[in-house]
């Protein structure tokens, strides 16, 4: 526990003012208290490459009811397909055999294109 001087004004009756001050090698701070800053951390993982390699556009010209996707991004990425009229469509199911491979399974035969991002 830190002493500190304690004023207490009355201006008029009725109006009472209050004020701590605390010692002169105390220091008050508002808000959160902190300490002295620590040592920076490790360095953390790279991240992807943000060129060309962060999506791939896979067209399918003829319509299939399953598409084989090599996208060769080297994890698993979002898919997003297209019909052949620019509308997104889902498909039946999507099955990734890899990190660069996936498979598009659709229940009528459909051509458009998937992106991987």
């Amino acid at each position: 526990m830190v002493a500190a001087d304690l004023y207490i004004t009355i201006a008029t009756p009725g109006a009472v003012g209050v004020e701590v001050r605390p010692p002169s090698n105390v220091v008050v701070t508002t808000g959160k208290l902190r300490g002295p800053q620590g040592q920076q951390g490790p360095q953390g993982i790279p991240g992807v490459d943000g060129g060309s390699a962060f999506y791939r556009e896979f067209i399918k010209a003829s319509p299939g009811v399953e598409w084989v996707v090599n996208h060769g991004l080297g994890r698993y990425p979002n898919v997003h397909i297209f019909n052949a009229s620019n509308i997104q469509v889902m498909p039946d199911s999507v099955t990734h055999l890899s990190v660069n491979e996936y498979v598009v399974t659709f229940i009528a035969a459909l051509a458009g294109r998937a992106i991987s991002s």
